[in-house]
């Protein structure tokens, strides 16, 4: 087998393996905020997230980008890795240390003395996550993608364990955040088990400095990206009530879960790739257009999906007082389509190709663009807002086609082609779901009563009529989006053989 079929088989096997733990830690969560919530009070909650929130901001500053410089390197020596921990443990303890000393003070400023224990141990949390970063890096480089999801699926099953044993005992939001630790510790153990790799020295000056020239313009960006968010909800909640924010935030969420549990970790795949190709920009191009298309192939149909339904899946899910947001979900469905053009695979170009200073330029864009559609799109309620999200990511996929087109020549008129095309092999799904809804299959009414026989019943019809919608899209790419079609299906299919191959071969090997 040569080299290309081995990494287009990991790619794909790595797909599926974190499709599947994306779908099963989506499933596990829900039934975890089930149970904490029957075990806590609301006030345990809230505590849990401000602790938690800091914290997560926290090691956005901590983690430094040194993952993403450790994935694009060409080569990788044990002293270059070495360098990369001592940035990495050095900041995670500062930041660590800081969030610890500072506790008082931030539970002071939120008027809840808990938060002082919360934070103390929160801040354990932020070098344990940290280090997983740099252990991140590694197993991308080496494509371990089975390794990465089934540890995070693990730690969230520790976490969920450890949270629930100890709300029951009445720890309260204690309970929440050391499950938190608990999961990242075990974590960091599984990557430490995985990759076999402990700091052995502090790398040279030279080297130190070369890791954190990279990675400091990859931190910046994701800076620029968390404050440019941070600025977005202060803004609309500034002209929207709550309950506003929370039709759109529930819209948003349920409009783009489908797409990205399939395609949201694309940047995490390809990034290696693309490093390992950096001297063949041809060869980066053309699988990037490809990326490209095979998202689309599978978001578009998705999101059309969510926006034909929205009222039923609306109903059913939460019930009538969530029904006026249905046609925010539907405008956010189309935000997610266009988000879909690229998802993060622009960045893995640029980083790869050793130049992340102008992907972050594009998130320091952001930082000015995002508060001011949030600003004009919430001078026109809810809808504006959502409408202002969809001029967004335009702008977003524009500025990044820009940046493949001067930087690296990329036919950047290949995304429209690619959206055209799309447009076209979507047409028949959606009039075939607008059909089925005149016909009155599904209906508009009241939501019923949550697990009652009417509620089971919408279920089973919704899921009857997603499965048809699906059907048709699959008929129609299957001849108008042939070659990316057959592509995704036979690389499937290599995989499954494969594997099914391996399996017999160990149980050969057993017998």
């Amino acid at each position: 087998m040569n080299t290309g079929t081995s990494i287009k088989d990991r790619v794909f096997s790595g797909t599926l393996w974190m499709a599947t733990i994306s779908f099963g830690q989506q499933i596990l969560q829900f039934v975890l905020q089930i149970v904490l919530a029957r075990l806590l009070m609301p006030h345990d909650y809230g505590a849990a997230a401000i602790a938690m929130t800091v914290c997560m901001f926290a090691t956005v500053f901590s983690s430094a980008g040194i993952g993403a410089a450790i994935v694009q390197r060409k080569e990788l020596p044990d002293s270059v890795k070495d360098a990369a921990a001592v940035i990495t443990g050095g900041m995670a303890l500062l930041l660590g240390g800081v969030v610890f000393a500072l506790s008082g003070l931030i539970a002071s400023y939120y008027k809840l003395p808990e938060l002082s224990v919360l934070f103390r141990i929160a801040a354990i949390d932020i070098f344990f996550k940290v280090m997983i970063s740099l252990y991140d890096g590694l197993m991308l480089r080496a494509l371990q993608y089975r390794s990465l999801s089934v540890r995070a699926f693990i730690g969230l099953v520790v976490q969920g364990v450890v949270s629930i044993i100890l709300a029951r005992i009445g720890w309260g939001a204690r309970s929440l955040v050391i499950g938190y630790v608990s999961g990242s510790f075990v974590q960091l153990l599984l990557c430490v088990g995985v990759t076999r790799y402990i700091p052995h020295s502090c790398g040279s000056f030279h080297e130190v400095v070369d890791v954190f020239k990279f990675g400091g313009w990859v931190l910046l960006g994701r800076i620029a990206n968390q404050a440019a968010a941070t600025l977005d909800q202060v803004i609309v909640a500034r002209f929207l009530n709550a309950a506003s924010i929370g039709l759109i935030n529930v819209s948003k969420h349920l409009s783009s879960i489908l797409p990205n549990t399939i395609i949201g970790f694309s940047g995490r795949i390809t990034l290696p790739v693309f490093s390992r190709w950096q001297e063949d920009i041809q060869r980066i191009e053309s699988n990037y257009w490809r990326g490209v298309r095979v998202q689309l192939m599978i978001a578009t149909p998705l999101c059309a999906l969510v926006a034909l339904c929205s009222y039923q899946i609306l109903a059913l899910l939460f019930g009538a007082k969530w029904l006026a947001g249905t046609t925010v979900m539907k405008i956010y469905a189309l935000q997610a389509t266009i988000i879909a053009m690229e998802g993060s695979m622009t960045g893995s170009v640029i980083n790869a190709m050793g130049k992340p200073k102008f992907g972050t330029l594009i998130l320091v864009g952001s930082l000015f663009l995002m508060p001011l559609c949030s600003y004009t799109g919430s001078q026109f309620g809810i809808v504006g807002v959502a409408w202002a999200f969809v001029g967004y990511a335009i702008v977003v996929v524009v500025a990044d086609q820009f940046v493949l087109w001067r930087q690296f020549n990329f036919r950047v008129i290949n995304i429209l082609v690619a959206t055209i095309r799309q447009a076209v092999a979507t047409l028949p799904m959606i009039l075939a779901g607008l059909l089925i809804l005149h016909l009155g299959f599904l209906p508009f009414d009241p939501p019923p009563a949550i697990l009652s026989v009417d509620w089971f019943f919408l279920g089973c019809k919704l899921l009857v009529y997603g499965l048809t919608c699906i059907g048709v899209y699959g008929l129609t790419a299957r001849y108008l989006l042939r070659e990316d079609f057959l592509y995704v299906w036979r690389g499937l299919g290599e995989v499954l053989h494969n594997k099914g191959k391996t399996n017999k071969a160990r149980m050969g090997e057993s017998k």
